[in-house]
């Protein structure tokens, strides 16, 4: 155990002293000094509170500017990447479209190029002699119809040429076309043999043909004289049969087989 010291007396309480009167001086009077001197320090000393507040305030208001524009520039340079991302994103989706763009475009190109290769040697083969190609678009009806619209102005033609040529014929020799016995020349028309049943190419396919006039010196004049009004009849009756009709290879066959 720890040994206890021994306390040793106060001196005040041994002996108190009396307190020493104290001696009230008056006080001179400030001058003009002394009040210029103390207004001097009173404001100096609020001064330097002012600045002492002001700069606390200023210190938190800095600190608060501080961690308000740590915050922005976070959001700022967060915002940045998004919008970078997004760039970047529809940048390669641009770059994609253009490639597939041109890859169409040679496409396209190469399918023109040969459509026209094609084209061109069809072109050619027709050229050569291949002309059976058919382009139109109309119906086998409507071909059909346009055809035997052909045929019908070809034959209608050839009858035309046939009569002009016998009416220019009759009028070079008028009574050439009279045969003797009063017949004309194409009486003997009648007489040609048929050609044969089984003749090459009869069949299946229709053969139009015309019968030409014999010419000038195969007619023979009739013999006996003849009134103006019976040869009148004889030349209307001449016109009406020397007119060449079309003759189809398919019917002489018929009547032949008749």
């Amino acid at each position: 155990p720890r040994a206890a010291s021994p306390r040793v007396a106060s001196p005040r309480g041994a002996s108190p002293k009396p307190a020493p009167s104290r001696i009230v001086r008056p006080r001179p009077e400030p001058t003009l000094k002394n009040q210029h001197a103390s207004a001097t320090q009173i404001q100096a000393a609020y001064r330097g509170y002012k600045a002492r507040r002001s700069f606390r305030a200023l210190k938190g208001l800095v600190r608060l500017q501080g961690v308000v524009r740590g915050q922005h520039v976070k959001r700022q340079t967060t915002n940045a990447m998004k919008y970078m991302q997004l760039l970047v994103r529809v940048q390669s989706q641009i770059q994609s479209r253009r490639i597939q763009k041109l890859e169409n475009q040679e496409r396209q190109q190469a399918q023109s190029k040969e459509a026209e290769s094609t084209l061109g040697k069809w072109t050619s083969q027709s050229e050569a002699g291949n002309e059976n190609w058919d382009d139109s678009v109309l119906t086998k009806e409507e071909r059909e119809a346009r055809m035997q619209r052909k045929v019908e102005a070809v034959i209608k033609r050839e009858r035309a040429m046939a009569y002009a040529y016998s009416n220019q014929l009759w009028k070079s020799t008028p009574g050439s076309g009279i045969r003797s016995g009063g017949f004309p020349w194409w009486w003997n028309w009648l007489d040609h043999p048929l050609p044969p049943v089984n003749a090459p190419g009869s069949q299946g396919t229709k053969s139009f043909q015309l019968t030409p006039p014999r010419p000038n010196s195969q007619l023979k004049p009739s013999s006996r004289p003849q009134s103006s009004s019976s040869r009148q009849r004889q030349f209307t009756y001449d016109n009406i049969m020397e007119t060449p009709t079309p003759k189809s290879t398919r019917s002489t066959i018929l009547h032949a087989t008749r």
